[in-house]
């Protein structure tokens, strides 16, 4: 089997259920770092009330697993469009498409009640399922955690670097137009968003002026830039 999925997370509701509000609307965004932009995002919704932020919009930061390391323009709107999809989604479509790709292993009354009730069946049977899910990218947990997220006022959106040394310009011109066609928002970060993180602290102009064509230079500046 190969890895079909790629959202994934171990990490669900980033805030305590008693100070939890809930937004009229989420955009719900895939980015190409596996780290940096999430812990942006993460960060600016925890403290939405505290830095003043509306609360009425939220930006919910797609996962996927540690080892992922797809990033490339089409690769980042995959991940959106595998979000978009399982929203489409009933219970009887989840079904069918975990049943395909297990049926010669499993039952489909096995899955159901995977799906449904795991903690009715034998701990044996449900460990070693939950492990072929994991061979193929399904993360069971997260998927459930993103379905009951489906607002008609939401919004997709794709975040990408301009990156010039892996990013053609009619690989970045294809993307847009892809999304646009597609209602999808596509926010690019110019040079990266590193260096969008930089802005927020320092007057670029006035400190890094005679350094600034060597930072442009730069693909990427260190990821433990403090916020």
């Amino acid at each position: 089997m190969y890895n079909r999925y790629r959202l994934t997370s171990t990490v669900y509701d980033r805030e305590d259920e008693a100070q939890k509000i809930i937004p009229e609307k989420r955009v719900f965004l895939s980015v190409e770092g596996n780290v940096t932009e999430k812990e942006y995002f993460d960060g600016l919704s925890k403290n939405r009330v505290k830095i003043g932020i509306n609360a009425k919009v939220d930006v919910e930061v797609l996962r996927r697993g540690k080892k992922d390391t797809n990033s490339a323009p089409q690769q980042v709107i995959e991940l959106l469009e595998e979000y978009v999809r399982l929203r489409e989604q009933n219970e009887d479509d989840i079904l069918q498409e975990v049943s395909e790709q297990f049926k010669e292993q499993f039952s489909m009354d096995f899955i159901k009640q995977f799906l449904e009730t795991p903690d009715k069946l034998p701990k044996k049977q449900r460990n070693l399922f939950a492990t072929e899910l994991k061979k193929i990218g399904y993360d069971i947990n997260y998927r459930k955690y993103l379905k009951k997220y489906n607002n008609e006022r939401d919004e997709f959106a794709v975040l990408i670097d301009r990156n010039m040394q892996t990013h053609s310009e009619s690989n970045m011109s294809e993307c847009i137009k892809y999304c646009r066609d597609n209602g999808y928002k596509c926010y690019i970060a110019n040079p990266c968003f590193e260096f969008w993180l930089l802005m927020h602290l320092a007057d670029i102009e006035a400190e890094f002026g005679d350094q600034l064509d060597k930072l442009k230079k730069i693909r990427r500046f260190r990821s433990n830039i403090l916020l």
